[in-house]
């Protein structure tokens, strides 16, 4: 069985963001949500595994897409002069965000 995730942020204005690519990108990014008040964080995940049976060989595959609204508290940390919180800080929210939905 192979089984696969992947995570992005849109922000309110409708860019997709992935993983930051330094330090200060990853700042600019949360401020740029924070400041933009609310965004979605979309996780897709993706299972597969062999099908056993000799007439119809191949692979059983099985999508789900959770998107959930996230909102930033004002007076937040992210900003250059403090540690902001980490991106998978933020995934986590929105992970457990779904699960008590």
């Amino acid at each position: 069985m192979v089984l696969s995730a992947d995570t992005i942020i849109i922000s309110k204005k409708g860019k997709i963001l992935e993983k930051p690519r330094s330090e200060t990108d990853h700042i600019q990014m949360l401020q740029m949500l924070r400041d933009e008040g609310t965004h979605k964080v979309v996780t897709a995940v993706c299972a597969m595994a062999p099908i056993e049976a000799a007439i119809d060989p191949g692979y059983k595959q099985e999508t789900h897409v959770e998107e959930t609204t996230v909102k930033f508290d004002p007076n937040g940390t992210a900003t250059p002069s403090s540690s902001p919180p980490s991106l998978s800080y933020i995934y986590t929210v929105a992970i457990l965000t779904c699960i008590q939905q």
